[in-house]
């Protein structure tokens, strides 16, 4: 993995990377985005029963074709370990939650067979927002059912591929582990884009300063 600089990423406050085992860690006290029962349905739509950090996985491998392979795979090495002490405070607990949601639901989530199946009302979506970064790659496009698209953008409105991982952090991050957490902040702390993105997926647009 490249070194690492300093960096901040919209919307997030400071935060301190501790080094101990058991750090104490200034994470961002609220979602980027407020949480709503509306967006609550829908990341439920999107996500089903999954764990936090399976979740943020799911998400990664969404948004996959516009990614490069090296944080792909730092990010796939931080979320696949198989011990669910390492993500959580109290791992028994999430579980339970997690056991007790996938009987209230019977989906498997819409994000993973949104990307994979082009529906008659495909919905071109930029995997990178239009909005925020001039782009005309075809690796910055996935083509989604309309309901799914409307789903993902209920939960994460127009952030970038990284905000969206830093803002599913704060969403649980009441559940995290304080070391996860920081070892998560430390591998989105890179401010070159190309860390990232790949070639020709983001163009920087007048004023915008953001990943």
């Amino acid at each position: 993995m490249a070194p690492k600089n300093q960096g901040y990423h919209r919307n997030v406050p400071e935060k301190t990377i501790p080094d101990v085992v058991r750090p104490s860690i200034r994470l961002v006290s609220d979602p980027v985005i407020p949480i709503s029962l509306k967006v609550f349905s829908a990341y439920d739509r999107l996500f089903w029963a999954h764990l936090p950090h399976q979740a943020m996985l799911r998400l990664n491998g969404f948004n996959s074709t516009a990614l490069t392979l090296e944080f792909k795979n730092d990010v796939r090495n931080l979320l696949s370990k198989p011990d669910l002490g390492e993500y959580y405070d109290s791992p028994d607990g999430v579980r339970r939650n997690q056991i007790f949601k996938a009987a209230e639901l019977d989906s498997e989530g819409s994000l993973l067979v949104g990307w994979r199946t082009v529906t008659r009302k495909a919905n071109p979506h930029h995997i990178v927002p239009h909005s925020r970064f001039w782009t005309s790659n075809p690796k910055n496009f996935r083509h989604v059912d309309r309901k799914t698209h409307n789903d993902f953008h209920t939960v994460f409105s127009n952030l970038t591929p990284v905000e969206q991982l830093l803002h599913m952090v704060a969403i649980s991050a009441d559940q995290l582990h304080p070391v996860f957490v920081g070892e998560f902040l430390r591998l989105v702390s890179e401010t070159d884009l190309s860390y990232y993105y790949r070639k020709g997926v983001v163009e920087r647009r007048a004023a915008v300063t953001a990943f």
